[in-house]
């Protein structure tokens, strides 16, 4: 088990099989948080983890009901699915490499900053929505959105909105 009560750690790396790191609050990583074998668990509590540099899973992570932050640039291809998926910034690039499932809501919001859904392995899956804000960068959707799981709504707001595949949704499709 691991408190994060005192300073928060620049960066962080789980690595041995038989690891599980159970969070007793809050965790917030500067830099990098990287599982490599083991378990990050975020516990009953659903404590919310952000990440300032890069997330890279080969280990096993425990989102149950809470939430993963990511703040930092870099190609995202976890295909670990999650609860709860923000990811912030500002002038920086966010590229969705691999098939990505939230069983709640996913949130990109940037400013200035372009988001990829890169090729026909980067779909999005989940039964509930998808909220892009790229202000005035651009969002490029490479892969099936709501392909096996339709997603309830989908809303991207960003200068250019570049589509090229299916968007499948149970409820509205707004691109503005």
């Amino acid at each position: 088990t691991s408190s994060s009560n005192n300073d928060d750690p620049y960066q962080l790396k789980i690595n041995g099989n038989t690891i599980t790191f159970t969070l007793e609050d809050d965790l917030t990583i500067l830099d990098d948080l990287i599982i490599t074998a083991g378990t990050l668990d975020v516990s009953a509590s659903n404590y919310g983890v952000s990440v300032g540099g890069t997330w890279s899973n080969s280990g096993t992570f425990t989102p149950r009901s809470g939430t993963l932050t990511l703040t930092g640039t870099s190609t995202f291809s976890d295909t670990t699915s999650f609860y709860n998926l923000t990811i912030n910034g500002s002038s920086k690039t966010t590229t969705l490499g691999a098939a990505l499932t939230t069983t709640n809501n996913l949130t990109i919001t940037t400013t200035n900053s372009n988001i990829t859904f890169s090729g026909s392995t980067s779909t999005i899956n989940g039964t509930q929505s998808l909220t892009l804000s790229g202000g005035s960068g651009t969002a490029t959707f490479g892969g099936a959105i709501g392909g096996s799981t339709a997603l309830t709504a989908l809303t991207a707001t960003a200068a250019t909105i570049t589509q090229s595949s299916s968007a499948v949704t149970t409820g509205a499709i707004s691109y503005t």
